[in-house]
C-alpha cells in the first residue's frame, strides 16, 4: 500500500517557511525538512546581476536542505520533489528553470539517488532518491546553486517545492 507524507516548501531565493503534515499511523515514514543555515528559511538573499562597477555578470547563490526520513514499517520508499512553478520575483519576472542547478550529498544508506550531480530543476514531480531494499532511515543533502543570468532583473525570487515520501 502506498502511502504519501507531503511537506511544502516556499523556496525563495529570500525566505523557505516550512510547514508539514503527519498522518496519524504509526508505522507511517515521516519525512523531516531542515534548511541548513538555521532557523526555517533558506534565504538566498536579493539576487542580483550587476558588478560592483555596474557590469553584467552571473551572480552564483548556494542553499542546502536536509531531509530526514524515518521510517518504522522497514518497507522500501521512494522520495520526490515536486516543482510546482518557476522562481518568480515581487514583479513577476521568472527565473529560468535552467539557472538552478542541485544534487544530493551525504547519504547514509546504500540507496539510489536518481538525479544527476548538477541535475536541473524541472516542473512537476521528480524521484530524486530510492532507499535500500530494508527501507532504512536516511538523512542527505540537497544542494540548491542558483546562476543568476546576467541580464536578470534583480528581487527576492520565490518558488513552491513539495518533497513526498512513499512507502511500498
Amino acid at each position: 500500500m502506498n502511502r504519501i507524507l507531503q511537506c511544502l516548501l516556499i523556496l525563495p531565493l529570500a525566505l523557505l517557511p516550512i510547514t508539514a503534515s503527519a498522518p496519524a499511523f504509526a508505522q507511517q515514514a515521516t519525512i523531516a525538512v531542515e534548511p541548513i543555515n538555521g532557523g526555517f528559511d533558506m534565504d538566498f538573499g536579493n539576487v542580483k546581476s550587476l558588478g560592483p562597477d555596474g557590469e553584467l555578470k552571473t551572480n552564483i547563490v548556494t542553499g542546502q536542505l536536509r531531509l530526514i526520513i524515518t521510517n518504522p514499517s522497514g518497507n522500501p520508499y521512494k522520495i520526490y520533489q515536486t516543482i510546482y512553478s518557476s522562481w518568480q520575483n515581487e514583479s513577476g519576472e521568472n527565473l529560468p528553470f535552467d539557472s538552478v542547478q542541485f544534487f544530493i550529498t551525504n547519504t547514509k544508506t546504500p540507496g539510489l539517488i536518481k538525479v544527476p550531480t548538477n541535475g536541473y530543476l524541472q516542473s512537476g514531480q521528480q524521484e530524486i532518491f530510492q532507499s535500500d531494499p530494508q527501507g532504512d532511515n536516511e538523512d542527505f543533502l540537497i544542494n540548491y546553486t542558483i546562476r543568476i543570468p546576467p541580464e536578470q532583473k534583480a528581487g527576492r525570487y520565490r518558488m513552491n517545492v513539495a518533497f513526498n515520501v512513499v512507502t511500498q
